[in-house]
Protein backbone atom coordinates (compact mmCIF):
# COMPACT_ATOMS: atom_id res chain seq x y z
CA UNK A 1 0.00 0.00 0.00
CA UNK A 2 1.36 3.36 -0.79
CA UNK A 3 1.91 5.19 2.12
CA UNK A 4 0.70 8.34 1.08
CA UNK A 5 -2.76 6.78 0.76
CA UNK A 6 -5.88 8.24 1.17
CA UNK A 7 -3.82 11.64 1.62
CA UNK A 8 -0.56 13.01 1.35
CA UNK A 9 0.62 15.10 4.13
CA UNK A 10 0.47 18.09 1.97
CA UNK A 11 -2.90 17.69 1.84
CA UNK A 12 -4.13 19.65 5.12
CA UNK A 13 -4.31 16.60 7.38
CA UNK A 14 -2.13 17.47 10.14
CA UNK A 15 0.18 14.82 11.94
CA UNK A 16 -0.96 13.40 15.59
CA UNK A 17 2.27 15.24 16.87
CA UNK A 18 1.43 18.49 15.66
CA UNK A 19 -1.96 18.08 17.03
CA UNK A 20 -0.39 17.01 20.08
CA UNK A 21 1.60 20.14 20.18
CA UNK A 22 -1.72 22.48 19.47
CA UNK A 23 -3.13 20.83 22.55
CA UNK A 24 -0.15 21.44 24.59
CA UNK A 25 -0.82 25.15 23.39
CA UNK A 26 -4.36 25.42 23.70
CA UNK A 27 -4.67 26.25 20.38
CA UNK A 28 -6.84 23.35 18.88
CA UNK A 29 -9.83 23.66 16.53
CA UNK A 30 -11.80 20.23 18.21
CA UNK A 31 -14.09 20.33 15.97
CA UNK A 32 -11.53 19.11 12.99
CA UNK A 33 -9.73 16.49 15.05
CA UNK A 34 -12.07 13.60 14.78
CA UNK A 35 -11.78 14.10 10.53
CA UNK A 36 -8.03 14.25 11.29
CA UNK A 37 -8.34 11.26 13.67
CA UNK A 38 -10.17 8.98 10.72
CA UNK A 39 -7.49 9.93 8.43
CA UNK A 40 -4.94 8.64 10.85
CA UNK A 41 -6.56 5.51 11.15
CA UNK A 42 -6.73 5.52 7.61
CA UNK A 43 -2.80 5.62 7.10
CA UNK A 44 -2.58 2.87 9.72
CA UNK A 45 -2.64 4.93 12.87
CA UNK A 46 -4.60 2.07 15.67
CA UNK A 47 -5.88 1.87 19.19
CA UNK A 48 -9.87 1.97 20.11
CA UNK A 49 -9.42 5.63 21.62
CA UNK A 50 -8.34 6.61 18.26
CA UNK A 51 -11.06 4.93 16.58
CA UNK A 52 -13.72 6.51 19.44
CA UNK A 53 -11.84 10.00 18.71
CA UNK A 54 -12.55 9.23 14.76
CA UNK A 55 -16.44 8.51 15.47
CA UNK A 56 -16.95 11.53 17.02
CA UNK A 57 -19.27 14.51 15.64
CA UNK A 58 -16.55 17.79 16.79
CA UNK A 59 -19.36 19.53 18.20
CA UNK A 60 -18.55 19.30 22.14
CA UNK A 61 -14.94 20.06 22.50
CA UNK A 62 -15.04 18.69 25.75
CA UNK A 63 -16.10 14.89 24.03
CA UNK A 64 -13.24 15.33 21.99
CA UNK A 65 -10.82 16.97 24.60
CA UNK A 66 -11.89 13.50 27.13
CA UNK A 67 -10.65 11.07 24.03
CA UNK A 68 -8.08 13.08 22.36
CA UNK A 69 -5.36 12.52 25.17
CA UNK A 70 -5.63 8.89 24.99
CA UNK A 71 -5.86 8.56 20.91
CA UNK A 72 -2.51 10.89 20.86
CA UNK A 73 -0.46 8.82 23.14
CA UNK A 74 -0.92 5.54 20.64
CA UNK A 75 -0.46 7.79 17.73
CA UNK A 76 2.65 9.80 18.82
Amino acid sequence: MDARWPVPESAGVPSPTLVAAWLTLDTLATERIPLFAAHWLASGYDGHALAELAGLDGDDPHDVRDVLADALATAV
